[in-house]
C-alpha cells in the first residue's frame, strides 16, 4: 500500500499578525480523495488544557480553527487543520 499525498493549503487563521502557521488539508489523509465536506466547524478555539496564570489573563490567547470533515470516499471523519 502506498502513502496517500496530503494536498494542504494555508488556513486564513494563519494570515493574521501573531498567529502560528496553519496548515489545512483538501485532500483525505487516508485515501488521498478530494472533496472533503465539513460536518462539524468549531471556529477559533484556545488550545486544551493551556491554562494562564493571573497576570497573563489581559492578553491575547492564541487561537486555532478546529473544522471536522468527511471524505465522501471512504468515510474518515478527520481535522481539516
Amino acid at each position: 500500500m502506498t502513502a496517500a499525498r496530503i494536498h494542504a493549503t494555508r488556513s486564513p487563521a494563519a494570515a493574521r499578525p501573531g498567529a502560528l502557521p496553519c496548515v489545512a488539508i483538501t485532500a483525505c489523509r487516508a485515501c488521498g480523495a478530494g472533496g472533503l465536506h465539513d460536518l462539524l466547524a468549531f471556529g477559533e478555539l484556545p488550545l486544551a488544557n493551556a491554562l494562564r496564570p493571573r497576570q497573563g489573563a489581559d492578553s491575547p490567547e492564541l487561537r486555532f480553527p478546529l473544522t471536522l470533515v468527511l471524505c465522501a470516499a471512504c468515510s474518515l471523519v478527520q481535522l481539516r487543520e
